[in-house]
């Protein structure tokens, strides 16, 4: 009987896995719970193996690749050959357990019956130091989980998830399983070392589980963070009047309203980054990927593989029906940033807007005349990147309260040698947006503390009434 209950779990490791799982459903007593612990203790290993594999490939710091490949050596070295052997093990001695204890209910002779039971017990007892190992491993394997969780690849946290709460139900388990013997073991040297080992588990346990709340807690809030930044976008889009031509002060209360909740959600657009400048938080690209879920490229060979056109001279488009923005990497950084700001005025106010290209001239639109999306666009990227109340300050650090006007006298403060050269009004307005002097005191020019073109920014000082 004994050498079939043994033959019949020799193979236990060669099932399939939905045959395995079956087994243990059976009904009979092994396999059973140490083995189910185990299991799941090497299921964890091996998520966490996986992980650090992923994020070996994902991250380019080389002490961090190091420090992955490290991680895996040790799951695969010292803690997934070990949990699978125990998890045989543990088959083989409670077969013993269940052998003895079977007989022992059988058994009519008082002496053999009691020499059956005290060899279950022995068998019982010696068993006990198996889920000790087990959760003992599980323990160090959530240790390293917690790391990798928190240095791993961000995409892989539901792997790193599964592992550490497997890692510690396992040590849970295991410690419950301890404690259903010690129902019955005898009190002597060897248990009492026992259940000092069981002890240093549970306080180890709770730390643990302290950490891991700590890390779902983490990944709960973020989450909610994220699905909120979607509807928030949501409702702003929503909110868009289907007038077919909106004022300018319209249009500027959505990029105030936009640029107000961007910084809000600041750390979900920028992965926890430690922005603390509201001027850095007006990356038109990164609130597209983020808030909208679009895909983004600026690879010129990409779109011509996808979407089948030349790109030549096009500094942007956005597919709104297949959710994909390209803003063109042939431009300086202030172009690109007022494209990427551009097309997400498209998303807010053009709904369905599909294949749209936008043609850049020196950081403003070409546009073909009246043609109103394209002057909204325009606006509410002038308006996010460069915000009045930002304008008002950043003007009157430099300059005071001095007006620009026609007259030019106002403008010999800047050294203007030749003021017939001013005499348009965009001429001044350019002129003013580039300065970095005025009245014997040096500055970063407007254009540049704003980070965008200085047509741009001449704009938006004649919007401001800074030029007249």
């Amino acid at each position: 009987m004994e050498n079939e209950e043994k033959d019949e779990n020799e193979s236990l490791l060669k099932h399939s896995l939905i045959k395995f799982l079956e087994k243990i459903g059976e009904g009979n007593a092994t396999p059973g719970a140490g083995t189910a612990a185990a299991t799941v203790g090497v299921l964890a290993a091996q998520l966490s193996r996986t992980v650090g594999i992923i994020s070996e490939k994902r991250i380019e710091d080389l002490k961090e690749k190091l420090w992955f490949g490290q991680q895996k050596t040790r799951l695969d070295t010292e803690y997934i050959p070990r949990l699978v052997k125990l998890l045989e093990e543990d088959t083989d001695v409670f077969d013993e357990v269940i052998f003895h204890w079977k007989w022992m209910k059988k058994e009519a002779e008082i002496v053999k019956k009691s020499e059956h039971k005290i060899n279950m017990l022995e068998k019982l007892k010696e068993s006990i130091h198996i889920p000790l190992e087990i959760g003992d491993l599980c323990a160090q394997v959530n240790e390293i989980a917690i790391e990798l969780f928190d240095r791993g690849y961000h995409e892989v946290r539901g792997d790193s998830s599964v592992s550490l709460q497997s890692a510690l139900a396992t040590l849970a388990s295991c410690i419950s399983i301890v404690d259903l013997n010690f129902i019955k073991v005898e009190c002597d040297e060897t248990t009492i070392g026992m259940m000092d080992r069981r002890n240093e588990l549970k306080v180890r346990l709770n730390r643990l589980d302290v950490e891991v709340r700590k890390r779902f807690e983490s990944l709960e809030t973020e989450s909610q963070l994220a699905f909120n930044l979607k509807r928030e976008f949501q409702v702003i889009t929503d909110a868009v009047s289907d007038k077919k031509e909106r004022s300018t002060r319209y249009i500027e209360s959505f990029a105030d309203r936009v640029r107000k909740m961007v910084w809000e959600y600041r750390s979900i657009i920028w992965n926890g980054a430690d922005i603390t400048d509201p001027m850095e938080a007006l990356e038109a690209e990164d609130i597209i990927q983020h808030g909208f879920d679009y895909l983004y490229t600026n690879s010129d060979d990409a779109v011509k593989e996808a979407l089948d056109f030349k790109v030549s001279g096009v500094a942007g488009f956005v597919d709104q029906n297949k959710k994909f923005v390209y803003i063109s990497r042939n431009y300086p950084i202030v172009v690109r940033r007022f494209t990427a700001a551009h097309e997400l005025g498209h998303l807010i106010f053009h709904k369905g807007l599909t294949l749209h290209r936008d043609f850049s001239l020196n950081g403003n639109f070409q546009q073909r005349k009246n043609d109103i999306k394209e002057t909204e666009a325009n606006k509410f990227a002038s308006y996010f990147l460069i915000p009045s109340d930002f304008l008002i300050d950043a003007f009157r650090v430099r300059f005071g309260d001095a007006i620009f006007d026609h007259t030019l006298k106002s403008l010999e403060g800047l050294n203007v040698r030749d003021g017939r050269k001013l005499r348009s009004r965009r001429e001044r307005s350019k002129f003013v947006a580039s300065a970095k002097y005025y009245w014997g005191k040096r500055f970063t020019s407007l254009a540049d503390a704003f980070n965008v073109s200085v047509v741009a920014m001449a704009i938006r000082l004649e919007d401001q009434k800074f030029v007249l």
